[in-house]
């Protein structure tokens, strides 16, 4: 089982596709480490493929339970990972039992994971682009990966109030 390090290139083989990733952080939440996903058709590339043109977004993930399968093979390294951080925030919101979010979006920076930067009740600018403030397993990443996920794409951001759907 290997041990991830920053600026790691991983690339995990996940139920018959191939997904690829940077190591951006440590572990910093619950597990998980802040990576890049590269966007992929989940073919096999090669590490000079993924470095030619690099699209895909961030993430918090939790790759244990790929690597105790031998999912994860490291195929390179970054020395620069700062141009794979599209964010340097995270969002976050409180929501009630059937996933609608209500209250403010509390906002966080990278660097302070434990105290708020920010609370917004609609997120515009530089925020809306934040991650999730979630550790995601990796089965869900694969499939953000497969979805072409974008953060400003998040459905809870359609809504033109917190709380209230857009019409």
């Amino acid at each position: 089982m290997i041990r991830q390090q920053v600026g790691d290139v991983l690339e995990i083989q996940f139920e018959g596709d191939w997904y690829y990733i940077v190591i951006l952080t440590k572990i910093v939440m619950f597990g998980g480490n802040i990576v890049f996903a590269f966007y992929n058709n989940v073919k096999k590339k090669t590490y000079a493929d993924l470095m030619k043109n690099p699209k895909g977004f961030n993430v918090c993930a939790d790759i244990l339970l790929a690597k105790r399968e031998g999912l994860v093979q490291r195929i390179g390294k970054v020395d620069d990972v700062e141009k794979y951080f599209k964010t340097k925030y995270l969002r976050g919101i409180f929501t009630d039992k059937e996933g609608k979010p209500y209250g403010y979006w509390w906002i966080y920076h990278i660097s302070d994971l434990r105290n708020h930067v920010t609370k917004v009740k609609k997120l515009s600018g530089k925020y809306k682009n934040a991650m999730d403030q979630v550790t995601y397993s990796f089965p869900t990443v694969a499939i953000m990966v497969m979805n072409n996920y974008k953060p400003n794409k998040n459905n809870y951001l359609y809504l033109d109030e917190v709380g209230k759907s857009a019409s």
